[in-house]
């Protein structure tokens, strides 16, 4: 379990997030140029979706356009509305093939992920949130 906190927090630096983020207005935590933010179909359409609504949570999916990294937060917003808190519950890939992996590492430079096989490069990763 700590490994793989670990192999997260070490992706998740290499693209300027965290495990855990607090936005507050004027505050930018994904930057629209390097993310996609969508809602996943499942959740969409999902029962834990109108309870979340109660409790003014949400399930998000940032989309690293250039490596097809998907990160899935839940969101959690304060009573007033002015601070929402990010914390990861997922973070995969889905390659060309649909086959959805657990990268333990990512080069940002060669433009690759290490999954426990091996290695997936960039270009046969899904980049797009269509059929999500």
């Amino acid at each position: 379990m700590k490994e793989n906190i670990n192999s997260q927090n070490l992706i998740l630096s290499k693209i300027k997030l965290q495990e855990e983020m607090i936005w507050k207005p004027g505050r930018v935590i994904f930057d629209e140029v390097i993310f996609q933010i969508y809602v996943s179909e499942e959740y969409k359409n999902s029962s834990r979706k109108d309870t979340d609504e109660v409790y003014r949570m949400s399930e998000i999916v940032a989309l690293h356009k250039i490596s097809g990294l998907r990160l899935v937060y839940v969101t959690t917003e304060d009573y007033y509305g002015d601070t929402v808190t990010y914390k990861l519950n997922d973070l995969f890939i889905i390659t060309l093939q649909q086959k959805k992996l657990k990268p333990i590492d990512m080069n940002t430079t060669k433009k690759y992920f290490i999954i426990l096989e091996g290695q997936i490069p960039f270009l046969s990763v899904k980049k797009d949130s269509k059929g999500d």
